[in-house]
């Protein structure tokens, strides 16, 4: 990886068969509310495979990476774009992060 400000020290892949099946545990729960009133946030997305997977299964919700390391942007965005337009990604520590930005209610 390389470039990641000293993230690669605490770098721990993702694996996909453990977030696909609680994903697919979860999936009558996520279906049951409106497409606008779920996000997939994911803190330390690196490259978005978490991300990834859940707009591979749910391309119409919504989809978050919040990240540190910059150097991860372009992977995220690249990956995410294979699978879904709705995902974002924020640049910024996550306790920097207001979470209530992705409360509709607020």
């Amino acid at each position: 990886m390389g470039g990641a400000g000293g993230g690669d020290k605490w770098y721990q892949p993702t694996y996909a068969t453990p977030l696909i099946k609680a994903l697919e545990f979860l999936k009558k729960d996520i279906l049951y509310y409106k497409k606008d009133e779920v996000i997939f946030i994911d803190i330390g997305c690196g490259k978005g495979k978490p991300n990834y997977i859940f707009s591979k299964l749910f391309p119409q919700i919504n989809s978050c990476g919040i990240e540190m390391y910059n150097y991860y942007k372009k992977f995220f965005i690249n990956n995410l774009k294979l699978v879904t337009k709705n995902f974002t990604f924020i640049n910024e520590k996550a306790q920097c992060v207001n979470l209530n930005l992705f409360n509709k209610k607020n």
